[in-house]
């Protein structure tokens, strides 16, 4: 072929959901190899005269040729070898922790163990990001290149499915106990003081103010209302109820809207004020005594 006819391309497969596991662990380990080398001295030495900015680059250079040289090298043997690229072997040893990490009953706990953080006055959320965030982002990444391909969805738990579904519910069903119920002037103002904040999903007001830190009037129905809210969600949609989410949507967007836009479906809509209603039943009574005090 000739050269004038020959045509150089980047190839997009390696930029899907199966290396995403594998650009976190390469990621890690890259850090820990460039400072391995800067403990031991094995980089570019300039004089000490020259300004930080200037030096910086070289200091750094060292490792990273070293850095691209052996993911290289590993990459080539794993081809060679195992007739399968790095990210492709990476990919398949986390396979079966993605499948179990994301299954109903891992992701309940995960929820029910940032609801155990908050009740103890620490962020539940990032708590568990570490562990749940490669999972739903990997999910939907996955659902999003099913979807324009028009092939069937397959992961129910993907972005913020398990929160919408979930946590998200569950605070607006505290906030509209008290708008509905309180009669203490510190729960009523907090109610409408929380209001405009809880409908973007920020709860912090309601968290710091009720407050629901060590405050088991709100943690036992909390708790109650997830082992619920989860389940329905998840069969609503292995049940094909309502789509599974094929949108990736900024978690501060109302609830019920991010419901319906995430899975282009507005049955989505109807199953969150399910658990709505099924919540504000719950919390109510514990709120009313809550309130008294």
């Amino acid at each position: 072929m000739s050269l004038l006819h020959q045509q150089w391309h980047i190839s997009l497969a390696g930029l899907g959901t199966n290396s995403m596991f594998a650009a976190i662990i390469i990621g890690l380990l890259s850090v820990q190899i460039s400072h391995w080398m800067d403990k031991k001295k094995m980089t570019i030495k300039l004089p000490s005269a020259l300004l930080p900015n200037v030096a910086a680059p070289f200091q750094a250079m060292m490792p990273l040729v070293v850095n691209v040289i052996f993911w290289m090298c590993l990459n080539s043997a794993s081809q060679a070898w195992l007739h399968a690229g790095l990210t492709d072997l990476i990919f398949k040893i986390f396979e079966p922790i993605l499948h179990v990490g994301a299954s109903l009953p891992a992701m309940m706990f995960l929820c029910e163990l940032a609801l155990i953080f908050w009740f103890f006055g620490i962020h539940g959320n990032n708590m568990i990001g570490a562990v749940i965030t490669p999972i739903i982002t990997a999910n939907i990444a996955q659902n999003m290149q099913q979807y324009a391909a028009g092939n069937p969805v397959t992961n129910i738990f993907a972005n913020n499915f398990h929160f919408i579904f979930g946590e998200a519910v569950v605070y607006c069903a505290i906030l509209w106990s008290m708008l509905i119920f309180a009669k203490s002037a510190k729960l009523k103002a907090l109610s409408r003081f929380s209001l405009p904040a809880n409908l973007f999903n920020i709860n912090e007001p309601q968290v710091f103010g009720i407050p629901t830190v060590m405050n088991l009037f709100t943690f036992i129905p909390s708790f109650i209302c997830l082992l619920i809210n989860l389940p329905i969600a998840y069969y609503a949609s292995k049940l094909g109820l309502m789509n599974k989410t094929v949108l990736s949507l900024p978690w501060t967007m109302p609830a019920p809207l991010y419901a319906i836009i995430s899975t282009l479906d507005w049955r989505a809509g109807v199953v969150w004020f399910i658990e709505f209603f099924i919540d504000l039943a719950i919390i109510a009574p514990f709120m009313k005594m809550y309130d008294k005090q």
